[in-house]
């Protein structure tokens, strides 16, 4: 396809212009590159030295399928299988570990249902619909089927089921990061504007300590759940979950480090980061539009406090 690269022209216009042409493919099926191999942002094309004579690569993608639609998708798995584990076994009456460990699964899932379709904004529009199958397996497979063969087996048992008051302040510690999980979210949303790639520094429940706070609820979300219930697929889920989670903080934490200059360089993706923490808005071109700080909150910036809440942090 020939381009003609006017003032200002955009990828994504031309990506329109592509899409219009008869022998064109759909937009979320393109995937722009220069030859060697750099990807073509969605930024002015000239800013970019992208010229009339400019040879750009465009893959088909093939069939694709929404992020949204795959979170909504790989959630329902656990919804639908542990009541249908259950209503297997509905002769025999569940157990009080047992009836937490159901609740936990049915609260966390439901509440990532509603942050799928209501709360999650998305840098990306789709991924393959290929690589959905494999996305499904973590979420309906290794949780789905596998923790509730085992929470729902009648050779089931809990050394809590004799201490319920420890399963109950696990219960409220479950709950509490539930909710810090759901306000980092929140906090993801207002940093992006609808369908805008823009990328801020977040800050708030966490965010002050840790480069991904989401992550770090999340990951003791599960914990707390194995604790309750103590079967080895379980822990297998959470540590599978855990260790993913560390990678995607990891790739995130040099993200921020690599486009926000003033990036506390002492912070990582689950330590204690430095006690100021850096605002950053984000321009089309990439760099830093506005930088701003503030403290960490009262009483957290002396050395002891930070040491202990870094041995804590740590730990994940």
């Amino acid at each position: 396809m020939q381009i003609t690269c006017k003032d200002r022209s955009t990828k994504k216009e031309k990506v329109i212009e592509l899409a219009d042409n008869a022998s064109g493919l759909p937009i979320q099926r393109q995937r722009w590159t220069f030859k060697n191999g750099k990807t073509l942002v969605d930024n002015e094309l000239q800013s970019q030295n992208v010229t009339d004579n400019t040879c750009l690569l465009i893959k088909d993608l093939g069939m694709q399928v929404s992020w949204r639609l795959v979170f909504i998708i790989e959630y329902l798995g656990p919804i639908l299988i542990f009541p249908f584990a259950r209503l297997i076994n509905i002769n025999r009456p569940l157990t009080f570990i047992q009836k937490l460990g159901y609740l936990c699964i049915m609260i966390h899932f439901i509440k990532r249902e509603f942050e799928s379709v209501f709360v999650h904004r998305f840098s990306k529009s789709s991924m393959p619909f290929k690589r959905l199958p494999i996305n499904c397996f973590h979420y309906w497979i290794l949780c789905g089927v596998m923790i509730s063969y085992q929470l729902f087996s009648k050779n089931y048992t809990c050394y809590l089921e004799n201490h319920k008051y420890i399963a109950v302040i696990l219960f409220i510690a479950f709950l509490s990061t539930e909710i810090m999980n759901f306000l980092t979210h929140l906090v993801l949303k207002k940093l992006r504007k609808p369908e805008s790639t823009t990328r801020g520094i977040p800050y708030k429940f966490g965010f002050d300590y840790v480069s991904c706070a989401n992550y770090f609820w999340e990951a003791l979300s599960w914990i707390i759940f194995s604790l309750i219930i103590n079967t080895t697929n379980a822990w297998l889920f959470t540590i599978i979950s855990v260790v993913q989670m560390y990678i995607w903080a990891k790739k995130k934490h040099c993200l921020y480090k690599k486009e926000f200059a003033n990036y506390p360089p002492t912070g990582a993706q689950f330590k204690l980061t430095s006690s100021k923490r850096v605002l950053v808005g984000h321009t089309t071109s990439g760099g830093p539009a506005l930088t701003s700080f503030s403290q960490s909150p009262s009483g957290f910036n002396n050395p002891i406090s930070q040491d202990l809440i870094g041995i804590v942090l740590t730990v994940f």
